[in-house]
């Protein structure tokens, strides 16, 4: 139809898969018609071999000005046949090549043609795993090219080396003057980059610069402030889509009665100030109490102003009055209680639909946060036939259960960073037993409360404590028994605490509900790097439910997923975590039921991954055809260091594709296939590919298990004599470096030090029949009970010394002469440390 008529200037095909056939159709059309101006080809899933008709077509196409291209399927080969097209096409003036796989090969080609380009004025180029080698390829483009006003390369996996190699394009470039780059894993450094470049050019027409999602430093604030006075009109946006520098902008925030502008404004400005306590690791409630200096538990409207500017809120004047007017509830302007429950963070998160076992936690949580901000310090329990405080709390309530209500008509107690006598007070509430360990320990950075036995109860006690403290920043609450409802409890105590930074709740049977919950934390948390999750039972719905999350999440790095029930159809969404996180760098899939499908989807997503540093598939089901493709993305793959195929079915065939990888692969350091059914003959070629390869940084390989003769021998004597590397045999076992090992004495002497007890003390316990004596058995079992924390042969060797005529039984002399000893020893100290020096 288009060939004959030649007055249809406008059309959109978008969403009509017409493929392989329609894009020869669509190459015919640009290369006859002259009057088509504006063409949208998007959701038409081409692949590379359709981007040779389009290709052609656009090399003699001379009217078309608008290409949309986005949400196909075109990779590394689809680009490398565009590029060409775009350096002879002299007539589009906007393309979209947005949401395909361009990757390294195809982004350079795209560059390469921009550089020679002389009509596109707007390029959007976001979601292609450019990484930095295709941003430094953009960055030589905008040094030749004069005509593009407009670049968006957000969302793709650019780290500082290729935001220097982009900056240096815009050293030289004066006609962009649009530049989104935000969402990428540029750091403080590659933002300043920009800056510095966008100074040192006084020719650059930049007036807008994204920068969204990326952690900035004070350097970089103190730069753009020196920049904004030379270049006034330049827009930088960070962290929120409102932190906006042009002067004016303000403007745009005056009250506007409608109410999806209102709303929008009201969402936003909260986003802000969330954002700015994240970054400052604050929760509302200590903003609050910075505010309030008179400790009245009310804010007038202008020591909130005043105490938000000292605090280099990022709004302006006028946002920050908005602010505080939405913060106003009753509006009346007098001075007002701030209620942090009001102030929803998310919408969504009240939407959420919560099953009856959460209601009822949220209950308890807020009947406990209302006694502790209310009750007496000297009241003891409750009286009989008194009401008990979960008894009193609204049915209706539909606040967020771990949101606390400020407003109270008391004056509050001293403020404890800890929260320990909130949690013996939760404690004493729920009638369970406090963890002494816990309790001595929630001061400390790392709290290990593994195999306690806690139950549901026992760790809503913990979340409640854990939601006012401040020191703890590693939790470990493996094999617990936790169950859905308590982890349910952890998940949404990670949505108010930004302090801990690794969670371990492994072997706690989570249920799906409690994986929910923790997806929805990590669409919010920006603070956990570290999670463990292995021994729940997950299966592959759950894998789905968090890998949506994992899609967005930015700031989680090891993931701990091992002894689970994950099969091949877990591997489909694991591989587009692999293929679209920047931040992950630490994945254990090991011991799931991973088999040869779920390998082909892991090493596709492999392939496309530019940060994972460690990849463990110990104890699955992967024979020669999974290992085959993983080898195959290991070509493309330069980053992935570590590499566990343990226990699985690799054959020598297998063991031949790695071989083929390993001759060219440079990033690989360690790699572990023991226990599979290799022989000589695969043990060798791997050896040999290493010894091939100058550029190999492999120091281990694991191949225990594997059946050898003495041709390997020499090949691996030869490598560790040129290479150093450590080759792991049944002959050759792993070396263990010794740790050195601490004197016995030193170790019961810090327990004892920890427990704040005397050594008489720990006598008079373990001596119950008063005879003055203890057997080396009873001794032994005492120390166990007492959880002293030794190993069997850390107590030998403390027994050895402490039974010094070798009776088998230990005299209360023998403990007394011990301690002795210590005061001696510490009295050395003392004078050493007070001799002059």
């Amino acid at each position: 139809m288009l060939l004959e008529n030649c007055y249809i200037t406008w059309m959109n095909l978008s969403g009509n898969v017409i493929g392989s056939k329609g894009a020869r159709a669509i190459g015919g059309v640009l290369k006859e018609n002259q009057s088509l101006q504006w063409l949208d080809l998007s959701f038409n899933n081409f692949v590379d071999k359709d981007a040779k008709s389009i290709a052609e077509g656009l090399n003699s196409s001379t009217t078309l000005r608008f290409l949309n291209l986005s949400q196909n399927s075109f990779r590394e080969a689809g680009g490398e046949l565009l590029g060409p097209a775009l350096a002879e096409n002299n007539s589009i003036t906007e393309l979209n090549l947005s949401w395909n796989h361009l990757r390294l090969k195809g982004a350079i080609a795209i560059c390469k043609g921009m550089g020679k380009n002389s009509s596109i004025k707007i390029l959007d180029l976001s979601w292609n795993g450019f990484a930095d080698d295709g941003a430094e390829a953009m960055g030589h483009a905008l040094k030749n090219n004069d005509t593009l006003l407009e670049l968006d390369l957000s969302h793709n996996r650019v780290n500082e080396r290729g935001a220097l190699g982009l900056a240096k394009g815009l050293e030289i470039n004066r006609s962009l003057q649009v530049l989104k780059i935000g969402f990428n894993p540029l750091e403080n450094s590659g933002a300043y980059t920009f800056l510095k470049a966008i100074k040192g050019n006084p020719n650059s027409a930049l007036e807008v610069l994204h920068l969204d999602n990326i952690t900035l430093k004070a350097n970089f604030e103190i730069l753009l402030a020196e920049l904004m006075k030379s270049k006034p009109a330049l827009q930088v946006t960070h962290a929120v889509s409102i932190h906006n520098r042009k002067r004016g902008s303000e403007a745009s925030y005056q009250d506007n009665h409608g109410d999806d502008v209102g709303g929008r404004m009201k969402h936003e400005l909260l986003t802000a100030l969330r954002t700015f306590l994240s970054e400052k690791r604050l929760r509302a409630l200590d903003l609050f109490n910075c505010l309030d200096k008179d400790k009245t538990q009310s804010v007038s409207p202008d020591e909130m102003f005043i105490g938000l500017k000292k605090l280099n809120v990022p709004l302006s004047d006028l946002q920050l009055k908005r602010l505080i007017h939405i913060l106003d509830k009753d509006g009346d302007g007098n001075r007002f209680n701030l209620v942090i429950r009001n102030c929803s963070w998310e919408p969504r998160m009240t939407m959420h639909a919560r099953n009856a076992t959460v209601k009822k936690v949220d209950k308890t949580l807020r009947a406990l946060s209302s006694v502790t901000l209310s009750v007496n310090p000297n009241h003891g329990k409750l009286k009989p036939g008194s009401a008990s405080p979960a008894s009193g709390t609204d049915e209706s309530d539909d606040s967020d259960g771990w949101e606390t209500d400020l407003e109270c008509e008391e004056l509050k107690p001293q403020y404890d960073p800890t929260g320990r006598t909130l949690y013996q007070r939760a404690c004493q509430k729920l009638g369970i037993v406090p963890a002494s360990f816990f309790v001595r320990h929630m001061t400390e950075p790392t709290v290990t409360m593994s195999h306690h036995g806690l139950g549901p109860l026992g760790i809503r006690a913990m979340a409640l404590a854990l939601l006012y403290n401040t020191r703890v920043t590693s939790l470990n609450i493996r094999d617990n028994g936790i169950g859905e409802e308590g982890g349910e409890i952890v998940a949404k105590l990670l949505r108010e605490n930004y302090f801990i930074v690794e969670l371990d709740m492994s072997e706690n049977q989570l249920g799906r509900g409690a994986v929910a919950e923790m997806a929805e934390t990590l669409k919010e948390n920006n603070t956990l790097t570290k999670l463990r999750l292995a021994g729940n039972n997950l299966d592959d719905k759950d894998a789905e439910v968090m890998c949506q999350s994992l899609l967005v999440n930015n700031t989680l790095t090891h993931l701990d997923l091992s002894c689970n029930t994950f099969s091949n159809k877990a591997c489909e969404f694991f591989a587009k975590v692999l293929d679209e996180n920047i931040t992950l760098s630490d994945l254990d899939l090991s011991w799931n039921h991973i088999q040869v499908k779920g390998g082909l989807a892991l090493a596709k997503g492999l392939r496309g991954n530019v940060k994972l540093k460690s990849l463990n598939l110990a104890w699955n089901g992967l024979s020669d055809d999974a290992v085959r493709a993983v080898a195959g993305a290991l070509l493309e793959n330069g980053t992935l260091q570590f590499l566990d195929l343990s226990n699985n079915r690799i054959s020598d065939t297998g063991a031949f594709s790695i071989a083929r990888c390993l001759e060219s692969n440079s990033s690989l350091e360690v790699l572990r296939l023991s226990k599979n059914n290799l022989k000589n003959k695969g043990a060798s070629a791997l050896l040999n590919s290493i010894l091939k390869n100058g550029d190999s940084r492999i120091h281990k390989i694991d191949l225990t298990g594997a059946f050898l003769k003495e041709e390997f021998h020499i090949i691996a004597e030869e490598l560790r004599k040129l290479r150093q590397t450590e080759v792991i045999t049944d002959e050759t076992p792993e070396l263990r470096h010794k740790q050195e090992e601490p004197d016995p004495g030193t170790l019961l002497r810090n327990y004892i030090a920890k427990e704040h007890v005397q050594i008489v003390d720990l006598f008079q316990k373990l001596d119950r029949d008063g005879s003055m004596q203890v057997s080396v058995k009873e001794f032994a079992e005492g120390l166990r009970k007492s959880q002293v924390g030794l190993t069997q042969y850390e107590v030998d060797r403390i027994i050895d010394v402490l039974d010094a005529d070798k009776d088998g039984e230990i005299d209360y002399s023998e403990f007394v002469c011990i301690q002795a000893e210590w005061k001696n020893d510490e009295k050395g100290k003392r004078k050493i440390s007070k001799q002059p020096h």
